[in-house]
């Protein structure tokens, strides 16, 4: 899976976290938009924060950022298909 933290402004991919968009955070009321621009070996996912373009986080085989791990967006090749996810987070424990 690929996703965005804005909570903690990390990348997760796989196993880790790798970057972040200069340091930007979410906060309460904020509206997160996230697009993935199928398009074969160009595929590519995005984000938004509050309409304000926030930049391609994944693209595939490329390296995932600030790291030397490529993404695979790709896993099952063309026939991959994408299903999108959310997580909320109540107090200051994710866990809840």
């Amino acid at each position: 899976s690929w996703s965005y933290d804005g909570s903690r402004a990390a990348f997760f991919y796989e196993e880790g976290f790798y970057g972040q968009y200069d340091n930007t955070h979410w906060s309460e009321n904020d509206v997160c938009g996230c697009g993935i621009e199928i398009d074969g070996l160009n595929t590519k996912i995005k984000f938004w924060l509050n309409g304000k373009y926030l930049g391609t986080a994944f693209q595939h085989d490329t390296f995932v950022p600030l790291s030397t791990k490529t993404c695979n967006l790709l896993p099952n090749g063309p026939r991959t298909t994408f299903f999108p996810g959310v997580t909320m987070q109540y107090g200051s424990d994710p866990s809840i």
